[in-house]
């Protein structure tokens, strides 16, 4: 709900004209209260969600789509630029990347940002703790 909020003061702050438009499959959620129009849409995994989404925006002729549920970031990432719709998002390679932990760690490494190693058999867990190259603590 304070995103919506934030969006709305940022555009008044900026002197542009426009409206917030939210959409959500919960129709009790707190960011359709406030939003300046507000759509009740099928859920991300809802083989009419791409459609919904793409009505919205043209019915609105929406300029500019920012997802704030992480699963939709990659749909939404890949489909809207067509439309000449902005979508904030990452590019579709990095959202690869960083919902893979293994991959998002080999993003963090160039950064030196640390990442905790992952192991997807329990096996190579194991062996790497017998070997101390890495520990449980």
């Amino acid at each position: 709900m304070d995103f919506v909020g934030f969006f709305q003061q940022a555009l008044k702050n900026a002197n542009i004209t426009g409206k917030v438009i939210v959409a959500d499959p919960e129709d009790n959620a707190p960011s359709l209260q406030v939003g300046d129009e507000s759509y009740i849409i099928p859920h991300q995994t809802d083989e009419q969600y791409m459609a919904a989404i793409f009505e919205i925006c043209k019915r609105h002729k929406v300029r500019c789509l920012v997802p704030l549920n992480d699963w939709e970031v990659q749909k939404l990432s890949r489909h809207f630029k067509p439309l000449g719709v902005t979508v904030f998002t990452p590019d579709s390679s990095i959202v690869d990347k960083v919902r893979d932990k293994g991959k998002y760690r080999e993003l963090l490494n160039p950064f030196n940002v640390k990442a905790p190693r992952s192991y997807i058999r329990v096996k190579k867990a194991v062996e790497a703790i017998e070997n101390s190259d890495d520990s449980y603590m």
